[in-house]
């Protein structure tokens, strides 16, 4: 799922699910169908809300430690136009499942998200795309080793599986419920660049080191594989987790290739959290349960925003979006302030929204208010 799209303001009325899927995301082209004997490791992220792990389906993840899941950072955003994490309460993680319509495998809660610090989701391009769920219990299954030194993986087979579409016929995704795999060739980075530079508008080298790219004619990963592994064998025949499936230009396009998070680029991150104790939530970082009340008032040209703290929190996020037709919706971190001033133009009209969190994730969202600054003098 590359750069999830979020109409957030219906979903601050309506409460529908903040997970859609958009033309750039990543799906398992020209692939076979997995054993289901094969990828233990393999993790189905999907919406909580849904009952359906195929309909609710929006990103692959690998379970790479009985209490760690390694997906890609633009899995869990909260939309195209804020760099805020979606609430782990909207995640849940099954394992232990092939066919996401004839088997319920089993679905964990996620009690953390940790996205790479240096992640920039109003980027075009997706650097650093890397994210840890910590979930909510230590799991019995498989899990998959990192590759730590890929300096020889160009020129190598890798396999990538996922629950992506398998074909694409104009605005039509064909989304399978058995896990896929697909085998793609690893080509150099400088290999990926002048294909990109020649048949892509995504700027000039815009593969960095922290990627890698990989793919062949009719074969790619592209939507709903987004976060799954990139794997490799090792010299002793033991299956690595080599990348994660992040971007591309459309899916298994002529001349270009398919682009993944590289893994080893992350060791040092990803080992830090993978060597932590539990986490606890003490007191000050329990889930926040409680929304603020917000409060608009208009007078001439100022608007003043307010709205009521929320026990817990460590800051707060405002939503905007222009009314009465929320093209787009954009936010800003008010940090703790819990008011704001404002003199706009006349003629401005905005719907408003706010959100406390705190470092285990978001407070549910305030009432939703708009606002018009009168035209007239």
């Amino acid at each position: 799922m590359k750069k999830i799209f979020v109409c957030l303001m219906l979903c601050l009325m309506f409460g529908t699910s903040v997970y859609a899927m958009d033309s750039d995301d990543k799906r398992i082209i020209g692939g076979t169908q997995s054993s289901s004997q094969s990828w233990h490791w393999m993790a189905a992220l999907v919406d909580s809300y849904s009952s359906s792990a195929y309909n609710g389906l929006f990103c692959g993840g690998a379970l790479i430690h009985p209490r760690w899941v390694l997906t890609a950072a633009h899995c869990v955003k909260a939309g195209d136009y804020t760099n805020q994490n979606i609430d782990p309460s909207e995640i849940r993680v099954i394992l232990n499942i092939h066919n996401l319509k004839t088997e319920s495998g089993d679905r964990i809660r996620v009690k953390r998200i940790v996205t790479h610090p240096q992640y920039d989701n109003l980027s075009s391009v997706d650097n650093f795309d890397v994210a840890l769920l910590e979930l909510e219990k230590e799991v019995p299954y498989e899990t998959i080793p990192i590759l730590t030194n890929d300096s020889d993986i160009t020129g190598k087979t890798a396999t990538v599986i996922g629950w992506g579409a398998t074909k694409l016929k104009g605005f039509i995704n064909n989304y399978p419920s058995q896990l896929m795999e697909v085998q793609v060739p690893v080509v150099s980075n400088d290999v990926c660049n002048l294909a990109f530079n020649r048949y892509s508008d995504n700027g000039l080298n815009p593969i960095t080191e922290q990627m890698l790219c990989a793919g062949s004619a009719g074969k790619d990963s592209c939507s709903g594989d987004s976060g799954g592994p990139l794997m490799v064998k090792d010299s002793a025949g033991a299956w690595k987790l080599a990348a994660l499936v992040s971007w591309g230009d459309g899916c298994a396009t002529t001349g270009l290739y398919g682009v993944y998070t590289r893994v080893a680029q992350f060791a040092d991150f990803i080992n830090g959290y993978l060597s932590e104790q539990p986490s606890a939530q003490s007191v000050d970082t329990a889930q926040l349960t409680d929304a603020p009340q917000l409060e608009i008032t208009v007078s001439g040209t100022k608007v003043n925003l307010s709205w009521t703290p929320v026990s817990g929190a460590q800051g707060y996020t405002l939503y905007y979006a222009p009314y009465p037709f929320p093209f787009y919706v954009d936010s800003m971190d008010m940090g703790t302030d819990t008011e704001l001033f404002l003199n706009l133009r006349r003629g401005s009209a905005f719907y408003i929204g706010i959100r406390a969190y705190n470092a285990i994730g978001s407070s549910p969202y305030s009432n939703v208010e708009h606002f018009i600054v009168s035209a007239i003098r």
